[in-house]
């Protein structure tokens, strides 16, 4: 069965064509890595999921092969053709509360922040909370951490996926010859292969 298995790797690897898995007429442009099995999206599908889940990995198949997004890249449908603009995307975190009480939240863009987990780095910005009552809520490092992030410093400009401690760990245990370069190189290449800008990873 191994010759089998391997070209249906490799003929997976084809984008493939088809209607978007989740509004079912419009044609699939995007492909998400992470969104199974319903992986084809359509431009405007697209948008209205992963503008939320910022840290899957889709890629483009417009271009006749795949192209890795990032999560601040979307691909628009204009006058026949297809193109990429650029959006901004937030941290993803449980939001704070307000002590008013009856107000509703909204989201606009804070400071920048890098997010760095299994997968990479993320460039991404920290959301600034916003209640219909006037106040601007801060988001603190008790929110962070009840997000699931480590702060890499008290300013929070560096944070980290709690997964990717526990992971080195078990790694470390497994592999004690691994060395702390050596998982830094890893995540690197994991932010280049996604498309992300690899930077430097703190």
């Amino acid at each position: 069965m191994r010759p089998f298995m391997v070209n249906n790797m490799l003929s997976s690897e084809k984008p493939k064509e088809g209607v978007c898995h989740h509004c079912g007429h419009k044609a699939a442009v995007v492909m998400c890595r992470d969104c199974l099995p319903r992986s084809l999206y359509c431009t405007a599908c697209d948008l209205s999921t992963h503008e939320a889940l910022v840290l899957h990995n889709r890629a483009s198949m417009v271009e006749g092969f795949f192209r890795h997004l990032p999560p601040s890249t979307f691909v628009q449908h204009m006058g026949g053709k297809f193109s990429y603009h650029e959006k901004d995307c937030m941290l993803p975190i449980v939001p704070p509360c307000c002590d008013c009480s009856t107000g509703q939240t909204s989201f606009s863009k804070g400071k920048p922040v890098i997010l760095i987990g299994m997968n990479g780095r993320y460039n991404l910005f920290l959301p600034s909370v916003n209640c219909s009552c006037g106040k601007t809520l801060p988001v603190t490092i008790s929110d962070l951490v009840e997000s699931g992030y480590w702060p890499a410093t008290v300013n929070f400009e560096t944070l980290y996926l709690v997964d990717l401690f526990t992971t080195y760990e078990d790694l470390k245990i497994t592999a004690p010859g691994m060395s702390r370069q050596a998982f830094v190189s890893m995540l690197k290449c994991r932010t280049k292969l996604f498309g992300r800008v690899s930077g430097l990873i703190i």
